[in-house]
């Protein structure tokens, strides 16, 4: 059975304005459905601007951004998003804040009280979903925003860098939960981050930002079997993924 394609970038380039250099110079690539893929590069390096392109926040200069195997220039809506601060509205609760894409989009379908409900439960959110933001530690918020995001039905998620702002431990404790989630749901994840270790032990593909504009990634292929355990970073062929993986990003660093 062949697997389908989610996003496809064709002969995609963009900028800002007609003044302006280009971030994106005739960039191809595709996602397929189901796929964990970590995009991982320098800051401003144009890693924010793709997921802009993805959305519909951005068009492109020319090329199609093709979404599910569609190419249109209205995607607002049409992949979900979750950012680096969490967003909740504090005078919201979970719940609230949870249903908000619900009555932001009233032609997608609704989910049932039970569904959400079921929901809740799975995320470890029951029993707090009266509570608001404040209430709540920054995995927790964490948790209530992947939901939101879950709840767009989209099956295209794009994560920019969710954990960063978050200690050692609960980071760690995110990154095994999203993939608990991600192995049970099968979405198509994008995800952003600068920490390599968090790329390796997440993603089926890391895609490396080679420079400004982006004309294409240098592409690396996780070589470990799911479901993963943080002990497997320590397997050789990982560490030696690792240290290519920092000394690509320092090149662009320090030529970039």
């Amino acid at each position: 059975m062949k697997e389908q394609t989610a996003l496809q970038f064709t002969d995609v380039s963009f900028t800002y304005s007609g003044k302006s250099p280009a971030i994106v110079e005739k960039l191809n690539f595709n996602v397929k459905d189901g796929e964990f893929v970590s995009i991982i590069g320098p800051s401003g390096s144009g890693k924010t601007t793709l997921f802009r392109l993805i959305t519909g926040l951005e068009n492109p200069t020319a090329g199609d951004v093709i979404i599910n195997g569609s190419a249109s220039s209205c995607r607002l809506g049409s992949v979900g998003y979750m950012p680096q601060q969490d967003l909740l509205l504090p005078w919201r609760t979970v719940l609230e804040n949870v249903t908000l894409p619900l009555e932001m989009e009233a032609s997608k379908q609704m989910v049932s009280k039970v569904e959400l409900y079921d929901l809740l439960q799975e995320f470890g959110l029951k029993g707090i979903e009266h509570s608001y933001p404040a209430q709540l530690s920054g995995g927790m918020k964490q948790r209530v925003s992947f939901l939101r995001t879950i709840i767009t039905g989209s099956n295209i998620l794009l994560l920019d860098e969710p954990f960063s702002a978050l200690d050692a431990i609960t980071r760690l404790t995110m990154q095994e939960w999203l993939l608990e989630k991600w192995e049970k749901m099968r979405k198509t994840i994008l995800f952003i981050t600068h920490d390599v270790d968090e790329a390796l032990f997440l993603s089926d593909r890391i895609f490396v930002i080679n420079g400004t504009p982006i004309e294409k990634f240098t592409e690396v292929t996780v070589s470990l079997s799911r479901p993963r355990k943080i002990r497997d970073l320590a397997r050789q062929e990982i560490v030696n993924i690792k240290e290519q993986l920092i000394d690509q990003l320092r090149m662009k660093v320090h030529h970039g």
